[in-house]
C-alpha cells in the first residue's frame, strides 16, 4: 500500500512539473509575441517620424536650413514672400512650403533685398545709408 501511495505520489508530481513546464513555455511565447509586436510598432513609428521629420519650423529653424539670418526669415514672411501660420501666438512655417514656395533665384533676391533694406550690400554698410533694424525704417528702405 505504501508502494502504491509513493507511485500515485510520483505520478501526481511529475504531471505538476510537466503542466508548470507547459505553462512556463506557452507564457515566454505569448511575452516573446508581444515582444515582438511592441517592436514592430516602434520601428514602424520610427519609419514614420523619418519621412516626415517635423513638418512644422519655427523662424530659427528656416533660417538654419536655409542658411540664412533668422530676420530675413521674418522679414520674408513679414512681405509675404514666405507663408507662415501662427501656433499658440508663435510663427511656424511648415516644411513643404519652405522648399516649394521659394525658389533658388527668388530667394537670392529676397536675401539681397533685405540686407539691402537694412542699409548693408555683400555684408558692408552702404555708403551714406545708416543701417536699419526697425520693421517701419525697412519698409521705408525696401519701397525707396
Amino acid at each position: 500500500m505504501a508502494k502504491k501511495c509513493a507511485a500515485r505520489l510520483l505520478y501526481l508530481v511529475v504531471n505538476l512539473f510537466v503542466l508548470t513546464v507547459c505553462l512556463i513555455i506557452i507564457t515566454s511565447m505569448l511575452f516573446v509575441a508581444v515582444w515582438m509586436q511592441l517592436a514592430a510598432d516602434h520601428e514602424a513609428l520610427a519609419m514614420e517620424k523619418q519621412a516626415h521629420p517635423m513638418p512644422l519650423l519655427t523662424p530659427r529653424e528656416a533660417a538654419k536650413l536655409l542658411n540664412l539670418p533668422t530676420q530675413t526669415i521674418r522679414d520674408m514672411i513679414s512681405r509675404k514672400e514666405l507663408p507662415a501660420i501662427k501656433v499658440n501666438g508663435q510663427l511656424r512655417i511648415l516644411r513643404s512650403e519652405l522648399t516649394k514656395s521659394i525658389p533658388h533665384s527668388e530667394l537670392s533676391c529676397a536675401v539681397h533685398r533685405t540686407r539691402r533694406a537694412r542699409g548693408y550690400l555683400f555684408g558692408v554698410p552702404q555708403a551714406g545709408r545708416k543701417p536699419v533694424s526697425s520693421p517701419a525704417a525697412l519698409r521705408r528702405a525696401a519701397s525707396s
